[in-house]
């Protein structure tokens, strides 16, 4: 069984929590500048941090030598691949 997350239901819950997150970043803020730090430039690093995810990384099967093949496995990656691409412009912006 599998089921995707549109982007409508990923940006409510995203609002539900928006609030605290805004408190907790201002409040983190404000602490980095009583130690004479910017959040703002550490933020763009964070921000623009990428990791990637080898093709195996997002297989069921196989090792970082080869993944097990499997019929349909092609079209499985390239779904999610768009996935985990709108996972992360969801978080990163």
């Amino acid at each position: 069984m599998s089921f995707e997350l549109d982007a409508e239901h990923i940006a409510a819950e995203n609002r539900k929590g928006l609030e605290p997150l805004e408190d907790d970043y201002g409040h983190l803020g404000r602490q980095l500048a009583r130690r004479g730090l910017d959040i703002e430039p550490l933020t763009a690093r964070a921000m623009a941090f990428r990791v990637a995810v080898p093709s195996w990384g997002v297989g069921t099967g196989g090792d970082a030598i080869r993944a097990l093949p499997r019929a349909g496995r092609a079209a499985e990656r390239v779904r999610e691949a768009r996935r985990l691409r709108r996972r992360r412009q969801d978080w990163c912006g």
